[in-house]
This record gives C-alpha cells, structure tokens and sequence, in this order.
C-alpha cells in the first residue's frame, strides 16, 4: 500500500544500516549451505558446469570457486560484518523502485530515509573496487581441456583396472562355493527359486 511505503522503506533503512546477524540464524544457513555441498554432485548437469569453470578459468580464478564444507563452517558472525561494512554502502549501492507513485514523493522520501546513510567508521571514503580478471585466452583453454581429459581418461582406466582387480579376487571364492555345493543345490541354483520360494520372497 502506498500508505505504508515510509515504513516499508524505512525497516529496509534499518535491515542494511543495522543489521542483526543473530549467531542461531547464521547456524541455519551455514547447515543449508552444507548440504548443499554435499548434494552438489547428485546433479551431472552441475557437475559438468563447475569443471567447465575450472577449465575455461582455471582454478584460482575467481570465477571458479567452488565452496568447502571447511569453509563454510570457519564463517562467523564478525566476518559477516566486516564483508557487511566493506560491500554494503550507500555509494555502492542501487535502489529500485517500481509501482504506482509520483517520483517527485517518491525522491523526497527515499531522501528522508536514507539521507543519513553513511559508510560505517573507519572504511574508506570510497567503496573497494570489485575484483576483475581478464578473459582467458583461447589456446591456454584449450591445452587445458586437453590436460584435463587425458586426466580423466587417466582416472577411469584406474578404476577399471581396480574393478578387474576385485573380481579376479572373487572368482576363485565363487569357484570354492560351487565345488562345496551338493548337486541338488547346484541344480536348484541353475533352475531358480521354486514356487514357494518366489511367494516367500513376494511376502
């Protein structure tokens, strides 16, 4: 309602000049963030979107970050407020308003509330510029991609090598089991389970 944009606009003053960060509620977002983390690779489409980062990028780009359970669980309640006192001022900042409203009123408003916005005490008097890195190039990508798929490639005849491992391990216990067992046993094992077993096994 247009009665209450005073009010509105002034708990929003009040939400970034003085923030509350209670310590239960950061807990909660710290624990959502974590299973996030440790979901994040139940997505293939995920996945393949943050090696891609990492190739396109590279690992230290800032682009490319990808966030640790360990990480997230060193944040505190002091460093949500320094980021808050470097990042969150009044010339770094964009208000939009959007409605049915005179922006005459609407200017002599936002200037009643916010006017006394200030950066907090001792931050600069002009906000940190952002970080910025320049576009990879092309050929360093690349080689890069190339690297990375020869890894991979690397990786999964490892794992089939294992794999092979593991059953050439387990095929001497099979053959064991097969000698130590009677004929019958042998047979009811070639023919399956009978009709009362496959009820059995229904129940």
């Amino acid at each position: 309602m247009a009665s209450d944009t005073t009010e509105v606009l002034g708990l929003l003053a009040e939400l970034l000049q003085q923030p509350a960060l209670p310590l239960d509620k950061l807990d909660i977002v710290k624990g959502q963030v974590d299973n996030a983390i440790r979901h994040r690779d139940d997505n293939a489409a995920g996945v393949a979107r943050r090696e891609l980062y990492k190739l396109v990028y590279g690992d230290a780009s800032i682009y490319a970050r990808t966030p640790t359970q360990a990480g997230v669980a060193s944040i505190t309640v002091d460093d949500l407020a320094n980021y808050i006192a470097a990042w969150q001022r009044p010339d770094a900042a964009i208000l939009g308003l959007v409605g049915d409203f005179s922006a005459a009123d609407m200017s002599a408003i936002v200037k009643q509330v916010f006017g006394g916005w200030s950066p907090v005490p001792g931050q600069p008097s002009q906000p940190p510029q952002r970080p910025q890195e320049d576009l990879p190039d092309l050929q360093e990508v690349r080689q890069r991609a190339a690297a990375r798929v020869k890894q991979l490639q690397q990786k999964h005849l490892q794992q089939q090598a294992a794999t092979a491992q593991q059953q050439q391990q387990q095929l001497p216990t099979s053959a064991q089991q097969q000698q130590q067992q009677t004929p019958q046993q042998r047979r009811q094992q070639q023919q399956g389970p009978g009709w009362w077993q496959r009820g059995q096994q229904r129940l």
